[in-house]
């Protein structure tokens, strides 16, 4: 399962590499919300993204505490559970526009700068 921002939707690059993952047989969801990269793997183990550490290169953190875990999953199962299918190939495209146009209202609402709200 892999979860994206709308704006994948409109990019050809994540849409032919989404393409590639579903013909594999991944399901692909978009949403919203601002989502950071997370890899869960069997429930146990999920690696988070290390960002915004002075001094040192980006890398990633590797989370084995079974609390924390779960909470990841939770989230991420409620991310998936408010996501909208997508399918790049699929009959049925589904009209985001209003998510992607409520969304920017609402993180220039919240006061985050033009940057992240164009991601």
């Amino acid at each position: 399962q892999h979860i994206y921002q709308h704006t994948v939707r409109g990019d050809l690059a994540n849409t032919a590499y989404i393409r590639d993952v579903t013909a594999l047989g991944a399901e692909v969801r978009t949403t919203d919300q601002l989502v950071d990269r997370m890899i869960i793997y069997d429930r146990e183990i999920v690696f988070l993204p290390e960002q915004g550490v002075e001094g040192r290169p980006p890398g990633a953190i590797v989370v084995r505490e079974p609390t924390l875990v779960a909470f990841l999953c939770k989230l991420y199962d409620h991310l998936w559970l408010q996501a909208t299918p997508f399918e790049p190939d699929g009959e049925e495209h589904t009209d985001i526009s209003d998510d992607v146009k409520w969304a920017i209202v609402k993180l220039m609402a919240q006061g985050y700068k033009d940057e992240m709200v164009a991601r």
